[in-house]
């Protein structure tokens, strides 16, 4: 859905390394499970169909929000980190999904 070469130029990867693909195509997998999780929608890439009544169109800003969290995954490949301060950015991957996402009642 979202091109493993997009995501290799955002993340400074050189397109013709395909050594580690497999890995970071489930990085994005990863990433974009997750925004359908939090928006809770099913992103679809180019027509929702008929028979989900929240799904959503892949827009600009959901490829973008995916792109930056699997980013995260390939920087971040273990669950600790030592000797870093680290901070959320404030208009990243939740500042993205936000207009998208179903909130419950």
């Amino acid at each position: 859905m979202i091109s493993l070469s997009l995501f290799k130029q955002h993340a400074h990867i050189d397109d013709d390394i395909v050594d580690g693909d497999e890995l970071l195509q489930q990085y994005l997998d990863a990433a974009l499970l997750r925004a359908e999780r939090y928006m809770d929608r099913k992103v679809y890439e180019t027509e929702v169909p008929d028979t989900d009544a929240t799904g959503v169109v892949l827009e600009a800003d959901i490829t973008q929000a995916v792109i930056m969290f699997a980013a995260h995954l390939y920087a971040n490949r273990e669950t600790v980190v030592i000797g870093t301060i680290t901070a959320e950015l404030p208009q990243g991957f939740k500042y993205l999904l936000m207009p998208y996402r179903i909130l419950g009642v």
